[in-house]
């Protein structure tokens, strides 16, 4: 299969399944996996992790919020076998914006064996933001990769992302970045992990990209393809295709019936830790979403939404504000998944608090009331019959797209 090079990138706001088109015909996204994952040596599969959430200079300037923990990743044969394992570390993180490559031995008597799936479990309390994994076999050229808009799509919490796809430029691409963390955490988050069939990611047709546009549940609806998890352990074992997929000569499914299936866990439960009730801790799957996106031209939609969100207290003082047409702030008002930082979009001239999911207009004039004043990064009051503004005052805002690109600490 031939990775399509048409440039089918719509704004991320418009429907989840045109968020699929947009990073699957993203000029470069092939190159990007390639960069992202070193070749190994026999014995060994690498795989690289691309954190989200980025401080213009990651090396310097990484505000801890927007970091996170090294999670736990296993891959596995297509027989659904483990193949090789990283047990990840919830005590250390991995900085905003970085590109992470972890090595792994095979299993003894696997020296060789191709890995076809990947599972990434959240380690500790610190949440962290992925954009995009890479898998490469032992001594394989061939460069196999997930990004993250099919998260959003299937459902998972997300917020911006400055990883960049392609060129920087007209064709470049930033994907959303999705949020996992460990049981113990005490924010919003609701993910622990995600696993995926990962060669179905990667070098995709124009055919294929279709598929998944005209049909997410291609995606979120197969438990082997894609899953999100609520409840995971490293040990627990993704399912998987058995018996495995066969494709049509353009990359589309042979039998759709053989996707939409829960698949084979082919975990031990004897060996897996107890629950307060005496029993094994089994998975459990994030819903699959009936309508990927919430359409932004449904604010009715906002009621239904939880109003509010257990973020850490240093998120809380955070203030991210891009220029890139990409990053809309009325997406994340208006999608209920959405969870991180607020954020102004200069290019709509909103402000979306990410407390209670509320857009408010910039200031535009020294007159306007009831709006988010970009000068001082804080709401300007109305009058007692004008709506309640927030409070807001932000120690760190990060600067996207703009000439005063950059950290600034207030």
């Amino acid at each position: 299969m031939e990775l399509s090079t048409t440039a089918l990138v719509p704004p991320v706001f418009e429907s989840g399944a045109n968020i699929i088109g947009g990073i699957f015909g993203a000029v470069g996204l092939y190159e990007f996996i390639k960069g992202l994952v070193p070749s190994p040596p026999k014995g060994v599969t690498n795989v690289g992790v691309a954190v989200g959430q980025t401080a213009d200079n990651p090396e310097k300037d990484d505000p801890y919020n927007l970091a996170g923990n090294i999670p736990a990743i296993s891959v596995y044969s297509v027989a659904g076998n483990l193949v090789a394992s990283s047990k990840g570390d919830k005590k250390k993180t991995w900085k905003a914006g970085s590109k992470n490559s972890v090595s792994m031995e095979n299993n003894a008597g696997q020296d060789s064996v191709e890995s076809e799936y990947i599972s990434v479990v959240a380690t500790g309390t610190n949440a962290i933001c992925i954009s995009a994994v890479g898998l490469k076999n032992p001594n394989d050229e061939v460069s196999y990769g997930w990004f993250s808009d099919v998260g959003v799509s299937c459902g998972m919490q997300f917020h911006w992302s400055e990883t960049v796809v392609g060129n920087a430029g007209t064709q470049g691409y930033r994907p959303n970045c999705v949020w996992i963390t460990g049981p113990d955490s005490k924010n919003d988050v609701k993910t622990q992990d995600f696993s995926m069939h990962i060669i179905d990611f990667s070098k995709v047709t124009e055919a294929q990209a279709q598929a998944y546009n005209n049909n997410f549940n291609l995606m979120c609806d197969s438990a082997p393809r894609f899953s999100a998890w609520t409840t995971m352990l490293p040990d627990i074992s993704p399912p998987v295709f058995i018996p495995s997929l066969r494709y049509n000569a353009d990359g589309t499914d042979l039998d759709a019936s053989k996707v939409l299936v829960p698949g084979v866990d082919k975990t031990d439960y004897g060996h897996i830790t107890i629950d307060k009730t005496g029993q094994p801790i089994h998975p459990v799957r994030l819903p699959t979403p009936e309508n990927p996106v919430i359409p932004p031209d449904h604010p009715s939609k906002r009621s239904e939404m939880k109003m509010s969100s257990i973020r850490p207290k240093s998120m809380h003082h955070t203030l991210i504000s891009s220029r890139h047409p990409e990053h809309s702030a009325k997406h994340l008002c208006d999608n209920a998944n959405s969870w991180g930082p607020d954020v102004v979009s200069e290019t709509e001239g909103l402000f979306c608090d990410m407390d209670k999911k509320q857009l408010w207009p910039l200031c535009k004039k020294k007159s306007q009331m009831s709006c988010f004043n970009t000068e001082t990064n804080m709401m300007r009051g109305g009058s007692a019959k004008r709506a309640v503004v927030p409070e807001k005052r932000y120690f760190e805002v990060k600067r996207w797209g703009s000439a005063e690109q950059g950290l600034k600490r207030v």
